[in-house]
Order: structure tokens, then C-alpha cells, then sequence
């Protein structure tokens, strides 16, 4: 009765047919091809569609979403760590340029918005070859919770069947709408005033064989499959009879020659009147139809792919394999002993996933495992395992990836990164043969220019969209029809709207929203501006601990007054994160109590171990919260740094700053609450010693 509803409601979807052969468009009811060249006989198998849901309707309703309009405008005062860093998409070169005074993305148009696209293919059986293809848009001036939620993207359509899409019949309807966005846009209604808003596609994001078919070119191996310069690689022979495309690099020669927008729509004219492959363009693709969208520098580097799935996990296998245990990097005699490491790790909660070990599930690793290893793990864990040159080779590489990942990237960072990632390639053939220097690891090369042009890494991961494609799988049960599942499915998500709209009785319209998504409301969120705790409070009830006297007297010396009550709790709710305590049991695989702090006597950051918490009070009032006077105080045991790096000096200055190597003492310090800057990932991995090594996280804006 549910699924009936919506049968009766007018669907926005639209089918596009075409022949399956020639990939000719075809209305619904024709029997042959229309193609001269093709003709074919159209039976119900050669008979292909897709789905197009039409993204002016999708960006009207997300613009028109209560709060979204307001949320555009949060660029303009938006608040900078540093105004010289790069911080987001918006502090990028492309879309300052856009931005300038008068420019469609400036002030003057704050109604305007500018696109990102993702597309990439999911395999939906594993015993046939059937897979679907969506093709996203996603919002860049949201900001970047809302602009990651899947109900604030765009699906402009589905492409199903055994083979690719031939991406010039998949995009055919989506040119004519984007090229409209520009022009025309779209009026919205907001707060009863009728404004024009535009669109602009300015930045895309795919894997490498999803980026060559949507830019009409080679791909990972094949010639000048490189989308920023023109280096053409070279074809290496494998020792198994094979063949793979490298692209060596070598600092003697000038660097190839950069590609420009220009360059590369001559290359697909000619490639066209040719029929050959000019530079690796085999023809025009749609991005090159727009306006803003530079084919060159628009198209990002997705590190999800390149760097994690790829450079992270062949070194891993190159390190622990034995088929290369008598090459001089293995290290395949201590599995055993980085599997133990692994397992003793506890991350903090914000960390999706516990560690899991190499030997039994390296295969089975997920994206955000290998960012943690690359991060967090890898350095400690292999700090006396891999010989030292190989680990300071590998930790310029942890360090150049770690710099264009952070929420605040200043220029010597960018300039830093160039110079690590550089000798990292540059010793790569070296260190792990020639025949290891794909396009994945060139592409290092290019990572800070396209972070010039684009922002950080995580604004155009392709994490966010590989969570929607997961959701996407999940509208469609069983074998058969399988389209048509996930048609029905998409216009029940559609039009669900259209159920919630009439119902007016409160109760049955938070019912039925509750229903609709997960409720986001937390009782606490009311409680966080009770008395002087603006951004922190205690979560729970107060719990009976023991206090010493020198604890006390550090606590009143901290606050400044005597307190008429002391509550002790096990955790607090600090800027919307929950940070726990050591005396917090309940969750024995995770460490949320690691933390970075200021000191205010010595002015410097430093790290300690949370015990417990203490809401101090003036007051006698018998509520645990209250408007009176109070300060909420973490009681710390202090961590002591003993090495200046996790990394022994050397030439090139690697440090890897972000790890540092410390040493638990039994120092207590009483810290205000507001002073704690971040939750560090905790990796003690070896028992027998006393260190510990603190990482500091990048940011806490990407998505896994």
C-alpha cells in the first residue's frame, strides 16, 4: 500500500532509449536503429536506457530548503585560520578568479552557486557484469557537512547495463541544462522575494578510468594519458611477459610541458577529423561546452583513489609480500610483529574503523583504513623496522601528503609538499624499480598545483560519493529488474515530499520525518549555552571519584575562586565532539581521551591523558546544570615529549611534524575545558617501551 502511493504521483524522472549497438538515440517505441551506419533489428535485449532526473529541479529544491539560503552566504564571512591559507574550494585559484568583484561567484551574486561532478561505475552482482553508473553534482558553496550529506546532492542520472556509458549520450541531456544554468539559472522564492540563481560547473572528481571516459581520453596506460602535461610515458615489459605504462622521471631533462584548456580542444578537433588519438584526446567530451570549467585544471586529482588505494597499498604489498622477501625494502620477516602493533592501536571514536591486520585482511582494507596507516600508524609502527632510508623516503612521502590535507594550507606548505613528493618519485625507480612508476605516482607531482587550483585534497575526495553510491545499492532487492527497483525506489525518494507536505497535527509530522531520515535533534544541544559552558558540557550523570588534595588545589587555583560544589563527570561534549575520560569503561577498543592542550603559564600547546572531568560551582543549587557561576576542568596526567621527530635527522629535513614522540608521566595539570584543542590518535603499539607517539588529525571535515 506503502509502494501504491507513489505510483500515482507523476515521477520527474525521464527514460532516454537508445540502440544498444551504435549507442544511437531512439524514442521508446521504434523497432530499427535510425542509424544509417547501424540499422539494427531493436528487440527488447538491444534496446538500452538510462535515467535522467532533471537537475533543475533538484537545484531548486535543495535552494529553497529552509536555512540553505543563508548557508550560501556563509563564504563571505566565513572565519579564516590564517587569510593567506587555503582552506577550502573557495580559497582556491579557479574560483577566486570567479569570485572577483563583479565575477558571477563574488557578492554581488549571492545567490549563485558553483558545481563539482563525480561519476564512477558500481558493480551491483558478483556473479554477472552488470553494474550502474550515477552521476553526481554536488553544491561547493554549502558548507562542507551539508555539502557531503546525500540529501544535498544532485543525481543527475543512472546509467545501467553490462557495458560503460558512452558518456556522449549519458551527458547529452545534462549539457543543454548546465549551459542553461549559466545563462538563464533558475528563479528561487526566498522569504517571499523571487531571486535568479546560475550555476557553474568549475571542478570534477573521479577515479582514473571513470576521468578518462568522461574526458574522452586514454586511459591509465595508454600515451599522454596524463591530464595536467604532456609526458607521454613509456612502455615497460614485465617480467611475467607483460606490458605497463610508466612515466619516469628524471630531473636532468626540462619538466613536459604543461597542458592548456585550448590545447587540449584542438587535440579532440583534430582527433576527430584524424580518427586518431592526438596527445591522448580521442574527441571533444561535454566539459569543454563550458563556460567556467577548465578542462585542465578543473579536473581534480581524487587522492582516495591515487595516493590511498594506490601508492599507500602497493607499498604495503611491496613491503610484506613474499614474493619480493630478497629485495633490499622487504621487511615481510615482521608481519608477524606489525600485525601485534596494529592490534594493540586504539583510535579515538571519530576513527571509523579499528586497526585490522595486514597478513589476513590487507585485501579487505577500506580507503579510511589506509589513510589511517598512512597517517597515524605506518610511522610508529615501522619506525625500527624499515631501514632507514627506505623510512625516511617513505615518510617525505607521509608528510607531502599530510600537508595538502589539512583544513589550513599556507604557502610554505605548498611549497614544502612540492619538494617532498618530489624526491619521493624521484627515488621511487631507484628504491623500487622502474616498473612501479605509474600514473599514480606522476601524478604526486602534480598534487600541489592542482591543491593551488581546487583547495585541499579532501574537498573533492571521492569518499562522500562512494558513501552515496553504498546508499544507492541498498534501494534494490533481488535479481530481477533490478532498474526498475531502483527507479521505484528513487521516486519514492523523490516524491516523499509530497507525503510529508499536507500533514499538519505535530506529532504524525515528526513521525513521519523521523521516518523519512535519521533525526539529527540531541537533547543536549538545548544545554549548551547553560551558564558559563558556551560550547562545552557534561555528558551523564555526576559520578563518585576520588579527588586528592593536590588535584583540588590546582583546581582552585585554575578557576580563581573556591567552588561551593564539585561535580565529577566522565565526559563532556566539547564543540560538538564527544571527548571521554580514562575512568570511562564502557568503551574498552577506543581512546577519545588523548588530547592537545594550551598550557597558559608556559603559553605552548602540550598533551596529556584525561582522568576525569570536574564541574566546579559557586552556587548550592541541587541541579547539576544551572545559570550560576561554574567552570568545567579536565584533570590531565601530562605527556612529555622525548624526540624532536619521530624521524632521525637527514638532508631533506623530514620530520613529520605531525607525530610527536612522548612519554606519559604522573605530572597531574588541571586545564580549563575550552582550552583542549583536539582529540589525538593514540598509537602505543609496543608495550615494552614507555613511548607513545601522538598524531594530530589533518581535519575533521573529511568524510569516510
Amino acid at each position: 500500500m506503502f509502494k501504491k502511493f507513489f505510483t500515482d504521483l507523476q515521477s520527474p524522472m525521464k527514460k532516454h532509449f537508445y540502440c544498444s549497438n551504435c549507442f544511437w538515440g531512439i524514442d521508446s517505441d521504434a523497432n530499427v536503429c535510425p542509424n544509417e551506419k547501424c540499422q539494427q533489428h531493436l528487440s527488447a535485449r538491444k534496446k538500452g536506457y538510462f535515467i535522467e532526473i532533471p537537475v533543475e529541479n533538484q537545484v531548486r529544491k535543495i535552494l529553497q530548503k529552509a536555512g540553505i539560503a543563508e548557508a550560501l552566504k556563509q563564504r563571505f564571512v566565513r572565519k579564516k585560520k590564517n587569510s593567506s591559507a587555503i582552506e577550502d574550494i573557495h580559497d582556491g585559484k579557479l574560483y577566486q578568479e570567479l569570485s572577483k568583484p563583479g565575477g558571477p561567484l563574488s557578492a554581488d551574486f549571492p545567490y549563485n552557486i558553483s558545481l563539482t561532478w563525480n561519476t564512477d561505475g558500481i558493480p551491483i552482482f558478483k556473479s554477472s557484469k552488470v553494474s550502474i553508473w550515477p552521476l553526481y553534482l554536488t553544491i561547493n558553496e554549502l558548507p562542507v557537512k551539508q555539502r557531503m550529506q546525500t540529501e544535498n546532492m544532485i543525481l543527475y542520472g543512472l546509467w545501467f547495463g553490462e557495458s560503460k556509458p558512452f558518456m556522449g549520450r549519458f551527458t547529452k541531456p545534462l549539457i543543454s541544462t548546465l549551459e542553461m544554468l549559466e545563462s538563464d539559472g533558475i528563479d528561487l522564492e526566498i522569504n517571499g522575494q523571487t531571486y535568479n540563481s546560475k550555476a557553474f560547473l568549475i571542478c570534477g572528481t573521479a577515479d582514473l578510468p571513470a576521468k578518462s571516459l568522461v574526458m574522452n581520453c586514454n586511459q591509465f596506460n595508454g600515451q599522454y594519458s596524463c591530464l595536467r602535461c604532456l609526458h607521454p610515458g613509456e612502455t615497460f615489459k614485465t617480467s611475467k611477459g607483460g606490458t605497463v605504462r610508466v612515466f619516469p622521471f628524471d630531473s636532468s631533462k626540462p619538466e613536459p610541458k604543461k597542458r592548456t584548456m585550448q590545447e587540449c580542444i584542438d587535440n579532440s578537433i583534430e582527433a576527430v577529423n584524424t580518427r586518431s588519438v592526438v596527445n591522448g584526446m580521442k574527441g571533444p567530451s561535454f566539459l569543454m561546452t563550458l563556460s567556467k570549467y577548465d578542462f585542465v585544471r578543473s579536473s581534480s586529482i581524487d587522492y582516495m583513489h591515487g595516493v590511498l588505494l594506490g601508492i599507500t597499498k602497493l607499498l604495503i604489498n611491496l613491503w610484506t609480500s613474499g614474493s619480493h622477501s630478497k629485495e633490499k625494502f622487504s621487511i615481510s620477516s615482521s608481519i608477524s610483529v606489525i600485525d601485534e602493533r596494529l592490534k594493540k592501536i586504539k583510535p579515538p571514536s571519530y576513527v571509523t574503523r579499528i586497526p585490522r591486520t595486514i597478513s589476513n585482511h590487507l585485501k579487505y582494507w577500506k580507503a579510511s583504513e589506509l589513510r589511517n596507516w598512512l597517517f597515524f600508524y605506518s610511522l610508529p609502527i615501522l619506525c625500527d623496522i624499515l631501514s632507514e632510508r627506505y623510512f625516511i623516503h617513505y615518510a617525505a612521502f607521509v608528510e607531502g601528503i599530510y600537508l595538502l590535507c589539512t583544513d589550513c594550507i599556507m604557502p610554505e606548505h605548498l611549497r614544502r609538499s612540492k619538494t617532498l613528493l618530489s624526491y619521493f618519485v624521484h627515488m621511487f625507480s631507484s628504491m623500487y624499480g622502474e616498473r612501479y612508476l605509474t600514473l599514480n605516482l606522476h601524478s604526486l607531482l602534480h598534487l600541489p598545483e592542482c591543491v593551488e587550483d581546487l583547495g585541499p585534497l579532501w574537498v573533492y575526495s571521492c569518499f562522500p560519493y562512494e558513501n552515496a553510491n553504498g546508499l544507492l545499492t541498498q534501494l534494490f532487492h533481488g535479481t530481477q529488474n533490478v532498474e526498475l527497483q531502483i527507479i521505484s525506489s528513487l521516486n519514492i525518494v523523490q516524491n516523499m515530499s509530497t507525503l510529508l507536505g499536507p500533514i499538519t497535527d505535530p506529532i504524525h509530522k515528526e513521525f513521519a520525518e523521523k521516518m523519512h531520515r535519521a533525526c539529527t535533534s540531541d537533547w543536549r544541544n538545548s544545554q549548551k549555552s547553560v551558564g558559563t559552558l558556551t560550547g562545552a558540557f557534561p555528558i551523564g550523570c555526576n559520578v563518585k571519584l576520588y579527588v586528592t588534595n593536590d588535584v583540588y588545589s590546582k583546581l582552585f587555583s585554575t578557576i580563581g575562586f573556591v567552588p561551593g560544589k564539585c561535580l565529577c563527570y566522565k565526559r563532556i561534549s566539547l564543540r560538538g565532539i564527544t571527548i571521554h575520560s580514562s575512568e570511562y569503561h564502557r568503551v574498552s577498543v577506543r581512546n577519545t581521551f588523548t588530547v592537545k592542550f594550551y598550557d597558559t603559564e608556559s603559553k605552548q600547546f602540550g598533551h596529556g591523558l584525561i582522568k576525569y572531568y570536574i564541574l566546579a560551582k559557586k552556587c548550592k543549587c541541587l541541579e547539576s546544570l544551572c545559570s550560576c557561576g561554574s567552570s568545567l576542568v579536565a584533570v590531565l596526567n601530562r605527556y612529555e615529549q622525548i624526540k624532536s621527530s619521530i624521524v632521525n635527522s637527514n638532508f631533506l629535513g623530514v620530520s613529520a611534524s605531525h607525530i610527536v614522540v612522548t612519554k606519559l608521566t604522573d605530572s597531574i595539570i588541571v586545564v580549563d575545558s575550552s582550552k583542549i584543542m583536539s582529540v589525538m590518535v593514540n598509537v602505543r603499539c609496543d608495550e615494552s617501551s614507555d613511548l607513545t607517539f601522538l598524531c594530530e588529525v589533518p581535519n575533521l571535515k573529511e568524510c569516510d
